[in-house]
C-alpha cells in the first residue's frame, strides 16, 4: 500500500435538489470517482467523523443546516485533524530517532 492509497477517495456531495444531486453522482461515478450523497446539512459533520472525504461539493441552502455555517465547521474540523496529524508525526519521528 502506498501513501496515495491511504488518502480518502470519496467525494461528498451535499445537495438537497434531487435532480442536481443525482446528476453530480452520475457524472462523477461515470468518471470512476466514489461518491456519497447527503441531502441535509445536519448530517455532514457526523459523516466527516466517520469517513473524511477527499473533496466536498457543498450547496449553500440546505435543510437542517445551511452550507455557509457547515463550511466554517468543516474548515475547523480539518484544521484540528491536520494539527493532530502533525503532532503525531513529530512524536513518531522522535521515537524513531529522526
Amino acid at each position: 500500500m502506498t501513501e496515495h492509497d491511504a488518502l480518502p477517495s470519496t467525494i461528498l456531495i451535499v445537495e438537497d435538489e434531487p435532480k442536481l444531486g443525482q446528476l453530480l453522482v452520475d457524472y462523477l461515478q461515470a468518471a470512476d470517482f466514489q461518491t456519497h450523497w447527503l441531502t441535509r446539512g445536519d448530517g455532514v459533520v457526523d459523516y466527516l467523523h466517520q469517513a473524511p472525504p477527499a473533496l466536498i461539493l457543498l450547496d449553500l441552502m440546505l435543510p437542517g443546516r445551511d452550507g455557509l455555517s457547515l463550511c466554517r465547521d468543516i474548515r475547523r474540523f480539518f484544521r484540528c485533524a491536520h494539527r493532530h496529524d502533525d503532532r503525531q508525526n513529530r512524536r513518531n519521528r522522535s521515537f524513531a530517532g529522526t
